[in-house]
């Protein structure tokens, strides 16, 4: 297997490296502004061909592989988390889910706004009572002689305070099978947005209300067998969820390098101490080698049309998001009083990846997907009887 990136990948890295520290450095490891949503920010995006970046030319993307997006989100985390969130909204999610599997008239209204920055798209699926347990959702949709009428209600919807438009998991009928999802536009009666919650590391999000929201029946994205076609989108989130994790991990880690080379205590540099020269090693290898189960993820993804391989997603996520907080949390005790201080970067990073191995599927869940792979589903109790 090549490990090298090829002229054009490297050029890639260096172009997005660039860009971001010419437009987003400053205050990138603020929390959310206190103005909203930095729409300018998507406007550069896409101005600069990083929406879409794995879309096909024919749906309006740049025709580029997942992997080049996964290395875009990667390089551009490292200057400005928010622009990199944003690169990861206009390439994987729900943006894929509607170029996956929308009609063409469905894709002519929704894709090219969002794809100039115009619009902001976010999925709807977590619920108050199903969260990792995604078959458990109870927001139902029911058909009328009208249209689509839709019940029930989503929460930590990442976007969703600032969104146009959501792709809503639903529920047509019981079992899997009928799960589906639909697209829900802001305005539509019945909506309620509520954005007055935030996460641990500043970001908003959206808990949504849909009371008997009639929608117009060429807004049904999928109503049925949805639930598997859904997660092989959804596997390929995962992966720009994984690089952001890594992203943030690696910068961790090169700040830590320049703090212990310049810090003196002592009457020496930090780096001259071999407990810390430790945790710098400690923090390499594990970078390192979640980054190649990322890259593998990615490029036999793209080997296989575009289809992820859910064991090698699971085992990136995992291992980007372990490997992430570790490098965070190593970096805040290097640092000490500065890297616990509230107006320093490090403690963002810390909380930007703790929140990673939750969102996206837990860290839990995908310890389970990896023994599932390997071991087989856990033998029931009702089975064996």
């Amino acid at each position: 297997m090549d490990f090298d990136l090829s002229a054009e990948q490297k050029l890639l890295i260096d172009s997005v490296t660039a860009f971001g520290e010419r437009h987003f450095f400053e205050g990138a490891y603020a929390d959310e502004e206190p103005d909203g949503y930095p729409h300018r920010f998507l406007k550069l995006l896409a101005s600069q061909g990083l929406t879409g970046i794995c879309l096909p030319e024919s749906h309006g993307g740049q025709g580029g592989s997942l992997f080049d997006a996964v290395l875009a989100i990667e390089a551009m985390a490292q200057v400005s988390p928010r622009a990199a969130d944003m690169i990861q909204a206009t390439n994987f999610g729900a943006i894929q889910q509607i170029a996956a599997y929308g009609s063409d008239s469905m894709r002519a209204k929704f894709l090219p706004a969002i794809l100039a920055g115009d619009k902001i798209v976010s999925v709807g699926m977590s619920e108050p009572n199903a969260g990792s347990a995604t078959t458990e959702i109870a927001t139902t949709a029911t058909r009328t002689h009208n249209g689509v009428r839709i019940r029930g209600g989503k929460t930590f919807n990442t976007n969703g305070a600032h969104a146009d438009v959501w792709v809503v998991w639903v529920r047509f009928g019981p079992g899997t099978r009928n799960i589906g999802c639909v697209l829900m536009e802001r305005g539509t009666p019945g909506l309620e947005v509520n954005a007055t919650s935030k996460f641990m590391s500043g970001e908003p999000y959206a808990i949504l209300s849909f009371d008997d929201c009639l929608i117009p029946e060429e807004n049904v994205l999928l109503d049925r067998d949805g639930f598997k076609k859904l997660f092989t989108v959804f596997n390929i989130e995962r992966l720009g969820n994984a690089a952001r994790s890594l992203a943030h991990g690696e910068k961790a880690l090169s700040m830590s390098i320049e703090y212990l080379k310049s810090r003196r205590q002592f009457g020496e540099p930090l780096a001259n101490f071999q407990g810390l020269r430790w945790k710098i090693a400690d923090m390499k290898v594990r970078l390192e080698s979640a980054k190649m189960l990322l890259y593998r993820a990615a490029v036999d993804a793209d080997k296989n049309d575009g289809i992820p391989n859910p064991a090698y997603c699971s085992l990136a996520k995992l291992a980007c998001n372990e490997a992430g907080f570790f490098a965070a949390n190593e970096a805040l005790q290097l640092f000490g009083g500065y890297g616990y201080a509230a107006e320093g970067p490090i403690q963002y990073i810390f909380r930007r990846t703790r929140g990673w191995m939750i969102a996206g599927g837990t860290v839990e869940i995908q310890r389970n997907q990896i023994a599932a792979h390997l071991l087989g589903k856990p033998e029931r109790k009702e089975d064996r009887s």
